[in-house]
């Protein structure tokens, strides 16, 4: 048995096998780039869907607040300060959302009732605006 020598290449010319210390270290670089862009829109993507939750529950407590009002009697509808709601629309001293009513009087029989919810990290409130006709007042 003799001894195996080495391939020989050409002058200038060396063997390419594997890859080096210096195209491993610039796929870990793009590789942890590729993963923080990945976590920047995961973060963002809960940002917008806590927001469309929250703007949700604004939808909600504004309509259910609206068809109470509708329920009773247009002559005793009201406006009404903001005033603090949790998210089921009950009042509550530390809830997150806010709620308020303003009623303009269009016509003297027709009013104008606007119920009003801002809600957490919200850039601009929910308006639900409904008209009512007051009949004639029963006493």
């Amino acid at each position: 048995m003799g001894m195996i020598t080495p391939p020989r290449f050409p002058a200038g010319r060396r063997r390419r096998a594997g890859y080096s210390l210096v195209s491993t270290m610039m796929a870990m670089v793009l590789l942890a780039i590729g993963v923080m862009a990945l976590a920047g829109a995961s973060t963002n993507t809960v940002s917008v869907q806590t927001m469309a939750q929250n703007r949700t529950h604004a939808v909600a407590i504004a309509r259910s607040h609206l068809e109470t009002l509708r329920m009773g009697d247009p002559w005793d509808v009201e406006s009404e300060a903001a005033v603090a709601v949790d998210a089921d629309g009950v009042a509550s001293g530390d809830g997150r959302f806010s709620r308020a009513v303003t009623v303009t009087e269009l016509r003297r029989n027709l009013v104008q009732v606007m119920v009003s919810v801002t809600f957490p990290k919200g850039n601009s409130p929910v308006v639900l605006t409904t008209t009512l006709f007051r009949g004639a007042q029963v006493n």
